[in-house]
């Protein structure tokens, strides 16, 4: 009697669950609602919940899809000192900005705040925001954001890759969105001074930014959900190309780039010193670091002298800015073989030697 009782029961739950895959597998007008609904939820719930203020608590950890992802790091890293507390409030704070050239030369924030505690007698904290192929556009939407609490002092690079590229560069970079940030700063560097329109913006962080969301999204949500977040080194841009032919080829590219830029071009001069402006209204003290290069490099001695140029109308430039020029002295200069692809310093001795003797600027600059 039971049993008699129990199957009609079954027939009907079975053939509830036919009829709900039938129509889950099959194109309805139910199903399509329901797949519109979900996805204006989902659309709706990352709109509201994926914003600067959000990446910048824990969930930021899990932005980087690797060790090398400098841009998500820089990102991440950016909006954690826009938007919350400075966790060092009794102490000074320095910000290192630029490229792979800054990120081998320096290698460690915490190294940097011990060493400048060292030089100056006083507590520090250091925040390192560099991407690979920085260029000015990038670096003032950093700067923006690094200073809007505690501007502190930024340490800009000074190195020739700064100058001699064209303005379609920079353009080119600008419309690639690496770094998942929008500043007004970088768009008034586009609008007047490259003159072109500046990207769309809405207000929206999900739509301004949504190359780098698009890219990040997947291992985002993939580490978030195993509790993963992806490992930070700083100094990871050494290039070995692993042929002599090749290394030489690599060689001529940066001559070549010496030889457009030992003398510094007036659009770039003009993109760094909007920022230079911005970060001193701001309350910032800017400093230029020169980087230092391998003696191989300049085998030619005309390759020597355009450098040579270069080197002596550095400390002007950055003069004319009202910036501080830092230049490592003679016993700071790494030997060649310290450069594996003659300007990223590879090994942790020389890199301390480099973060000394920004200490030993800052010590000067801050008498």
């Amino acid at each position: 009697m039971i049993a008699e009782s129990q199957t009609p029961f079954g027939e009907k739950l079975a053939a509830t669950a036919r009829a709900f895959w039938q129509g889950f597998c099959q194109p309805s007008l139910p199903a399509l609602m329901l797949i519109a609904c979900a996805a204006i939820g989902a659309a709706c719930l990352m709109l509201a919940c994926v914003t600067p203020q959000t990446l910048a608590g824990p969930i930021g950890d899990y932005v980087p899809r690797a060790t090398k992802d400098n841009e998500a790091f820089a990102t991440v890293e950016a909006f954690r000192l826009a938007y919350t507390p400075n966790p060092a409030p009794n102490s000074n704070h320095l910000t290192l900005i630029g490229n792979s050239i800054v990120a081998q030369a320096f290698a460690s924030e915490s190294g940097m705040a011990q060493d400048l505690q060292a030089a100056t007698r006083q507590p520090w904290s250091v925040s390192v925001l560099t991407t690979p192929y920085q260029g000015p556009l990038d670096e003032a939407a950093l700067a923006d954001y690094a200073t809007r609490q505690d501007p502190g002092i930024v340490v800009l690079s000074m190195g020739f890759d700064r100058f001699g590229q064209a303005r379609e560069d920079y353009l080119h970079f600008y419309k690639m969105a690496r770094v998942g940030l929008r500043s007004d700063w970088t768009d008034d560097q586009v609008r007047t001074i490259l003159h072109e329109r500046p990207r769309r913006s809405t207000g929206i962080y999900v739509v301004d930014n949504r190359k780098f969301l698009l890219l990040n999204a997947t291992s985002t949500l993939l580490r978030f959900l195993v509790q993963t977040p992806a490992d930070r080194r700083i100094d990871s841009y050494i290039r070995t190309d692993g042929t002599h032919e090749m290394a030489l080829g690599y060689r001529g590219e940066i001559i070549r780039h010496l030889h457009n830029s030992y003398r510094p071009n007036q659009l770039a001069i003009d993109l760094v010193a909007l920022t230079v402006k911005r970060l001193q209204e701001r309350g910032a003290r800017v400093i230029f670091f020169e980087a230092p290069m391998s003696d191989d490099l300049f085998a030619r001695p005309s390759d020597r002298q355009l450098y040579n140029k270069y080197l002596a109308a550095s400390p002007k430039v950055a003069r004319d800015l009202g910036a501080y020029y830092c230049r490592p002295p003679a016993s700071a200069q790494p030997p060649a073989k310290v450069f594996p692809d003659y300007f990223h310093v590879a090994e942790p001795y020389w890199q301390q030697k480099l973060r000394q003797a920004l200490a030993h600027c800052v010590a000067d600059m801050t008498k």
